[in-house]
């Protein structure tokens, strides 16, 4: 079977293939500062065939922006995997916890820690079935047949430093998280 697979050729439904992952200029109250950099090679094998990574402003404050796209084509991929949840090697979890945000999938927010920096964020996949069945679906292979799904899996992160002196700033930031994964959601669709 492992080398029947090979000798046919790929499957290829015509659909058309976004370019990139495109971001508004604003979400919500937030502006556009700077597209931020991402090392690859620390998603691993949960890395994407599309992505943007940008930072937004608001009186000071920012946010960071991840989405990534993938259409699934590679069976290797672990798009659920739970180091979205983080940009970049050696947090420290502290908590975490389901998110329920209305016309979203569940949203699990992380708090951690890194080097003195305490960190809010909100994690989430859009398209995917969830962990079981995307596993039997790729031990099937059934996204590289013809039985493969039209649509891909975006995978969002949302991340706001907390102040530590700030009196309510985990209040502030779960709100704004909210405000923004609300104002980006339909950007996703």
């Amino acid at each position: 079977m492992i080398c029947a697979s090979y000798l046919i050729p790929r499957w290829d439904d015509g659909h058309a293939r976004p370019g990139r992952v495109r971001l508004p200029i604003r979400l919500a109250d937030w502006q556009y500062r700077e597209s931020l950099k991402l090392r690859q090679q620390f998603l691993g094998s949960a890395s994407f065939g599309r992505l943007s990574y940008r930072a937004y402003e608001r009186d000071g404050e920012v946010i960071s922006v991840f989405v990534g796209y993938d259409d699934r084509r590679h069976r290797q991929r672990s798009l659920l995997s739970p180091i979205h949840a983080f940009n970049r090697p050696g947090w420290r979890v502290e908590e975490r916890a389901p998110r329920s945000i209305a016309g979203l999938p569940e949203i699990e927010a992380v708090l951690a820690r890194f080097e003195g920096i305490r960190d809010l964020t909100y994690w989430w996949a859009v398209g995917s079935a969830g962990v079981a069945e995307e596993t039997l679906r790729a031990w099937l292979a059934t996204d590289q047949s013809f039985l493969r799904r039209p649509d891909g899996v975006f995978v969002v992160r949302l991340s706001i430093d907390l102040e530590p002196q700030r009196r309510g700033a985990r209040d502030a930031a779960e709100r704004s998280l909210r405000a923004v994964a609300r104002r980006l959601s339909p950007s996703l669709e």
